[in-house]
């Protein structure tokens, strides 16, 4: 509504240059106008109906409503401006135009009267030509209408049956990897679970010193992975919940445990010990100490495997 107020109030100053058609009465002056006598089907156009009169005194406008003679009404405002003792009333309207022929815009008859009369005076706008061109006025090679393309051929009866052999190949080999990916991922967890728990320790052991991560430096994850291999091992042989336990929680719920041996839970006691040693406490073990974990990992798999 905000562009609406702003369109009408700059084509209300505009008046003097556009189609108008005054009229004064009484210190009356009544103006109507268009922003544009000749439109184009479709085209909207801009009517202002504007009262111009002393202040005090009462103007009526015309009761309109769906139509402004020929033209359908699509929208409309009002606005009241106060300026030196006179007043300016100004109603807009946004017409529309679908017949093609010369028309022209209806008088409009306002009423007015001064303070305490009671009988109403009438003061007409006049009225205004508009034209209406077809779209074919405006643009004669409009009339130059071409047939439409004809239809696209279809594919050859060999183009089709190509096609759909390309098709076919190409499933068949999404459906061959699939198949060849899935069997193999199921074999390996058969393998994995045919295995005996000590085969995988060792295969781990053997993977974690081919790395040589104590050469590069890398000590703290050196004792996190031979930690973990240890852990994973006790869970798969005598299914302990180690991997999930602290140290601590760990030995402790060991105590009452009759699946190792004494000497098994004081090798295991200090063998995580050592590597929460490097872990947590930042201590950095000696070569020989390294070799030592190590060793324990082993001889502790060794000791309690299955036979």
């Amino acid at each position: 509504m905000k562009k609406f107020n702003l369109f009408f109030s700059i084509f209300s100053l505009l008046l003097i240059s556009l189609p108008v058609n005054a009229a004064r009465a009484e210190g009356i002056e009544v103006k109507a106008a268009v922003d544009k006598d000749i439109v184009t089907i479709g085209d909207k156009i801009r009517y202002a109906v504007t009262v111009s009169a002393p202040k005090g005194i009462e103007v009526e406008f015309p009761a309109i409503e769906a139509n402004i003679g020929e033209f359908s009404v699509r929208d409309s405002g009002f606005s009241r401006k106060a300026f030196f003792g006179k007043i300016t009333l100004i109603n807009r309207y946004v017409l529309d135009a679908f017949k093609p022929g010369k028309y022209t815009m209806p008088e409009l008859t306002i009423k007015y009267r001064r303070p305490g009369e009671t009988e109403w005076k009438e003061v007409k706008t006049g009225e205004i030509p508009v034209e209406v061109e077809s779209v074919l006025a405006k643009y004669p090679d409009a009339s130059d209408i071409r047939d439409i393309k004809g239809p696209v051929g279809l594919p050859s009866k060999y183009t089709f049956l190509l096609y759909t052999l390309i098709a076919i190949i190409v499933a068949l080999l999404a459906a061959a990897t699939f198949m060849y990916i899935r069997n193999r991922r199921l074999a390996k967890a058969a393998e994995m679970a045919s295995r005996l728990p000590h085969e995988t320790a060792y295969e781990r052991l053997r993977a974690l010193k081919a790395k040589g991560l104590p050469g590069k430096g890398r000590i703290e994850e050196y004792y996190v992975e031979l930690s973990n291999i240890v852990r994973c091992y006790l869970e798969d042989r005598f299914n302990l919940r180690a991997p999930e336990m602290t140290s601590e929680e760990f030995l402790s719920g060991l105590k009452e445990e009759e699946k190792l041996s004494r000497a098994h839970k004081a090798l295991l006691k200090e063998f995580l010990f050592h590597c929460d040693l490097v872990k947590f406490a930042k201590y950095g073990p000696s070569p020989n100490e390294m070799d030592l974990s190590f060793e324990s990992a082993e001889k502790l798999v060794d000791q309690t495997k299955e036979i």
